[in-house]
């Protein structure tokens, strides 16, 4: 379909009652019941795996071209721009973990960590950097430790009722894998 074509699209979609628009601009959602609809028959087709993917690529990059932005000025556009595709980001990062795809969650959730930490979300930090680090991968990469240590900090913050030992054992872990990192020639992350 051409490009100039999908407004209309769009509208007749709305006008069937197919496409709700959502509050920000720009934005549609699909019905629950079409969405399991097409998830039944991509699946049925054996594409849902494919299109999973292709999603899941999809986020990783949008994630990965705002994060730089985050520390500059366009900081609040790319706030913006992850913060409304957060909830497929995330979808995203659970289809890399359930799929062992060690090296994409990484970097994926390395993507977000700024964002976890501008907007004060150490819970969902800490949990998805426990799911990536769940995934098995054979090699320890620098960008594996910089997930391992920025877990270890969101941690810190989310474990409020941690015992002396687990606070030291965290100290610990954490001052080793800083030694590691600083010894890699390049330095790790996105």
């Amino acid at each position: 379909m051409p490009a100039a074509g999908i407004p209309d699209l769009l509208a007749a979609l709305v006008d069937r009652s197919l496409l709700h628009l959502a509050p920000d601009p720009g934005r549609y959602r699909m019905l629950e019941t079409l969405r399991e609809y097409g998830t039944d028959r991509l699946a049925a087709s054996g594409d849902l795996g494919t299109v999973r993917d292709l999603a899941a690529g999809h986020f990783a990059e949008l994630t990965a071209r705002n994060d730089p932005l985050l520390r500059g000025p366009g900081q609040l556009a790319a706030m913006r721009v992850i913060g409304a595709e957060y909830d497929n980001t995330l979808a995203a990062l659970r289809h890399r973990c359930d799929t062992g795809d060690a090296a994409g969650a990484v970097a994926l959730a390395l993507s977000l960590a700024w964002y976890w930490q501008l907007f004060g979300r150490h819970t969902d930090a800490a949990f998805w950097l426990g799911e990536v680090l769940a995934v098995p991968d054979a090699e320890s990469a620098p960008g594996r430790d910089l997930a391992r240590a920025t877990h270890l900090s969101h941690r810190v913050d989310t474990r409020r009722g941690m015992s002396a030992k687990e606070a030291a054992d965290d100290r610990a872990g954490l001052r080793e894998l800083a030694g590691r990192l600083l010894a890699h020639p390049e330095p790790a992350g996105p």
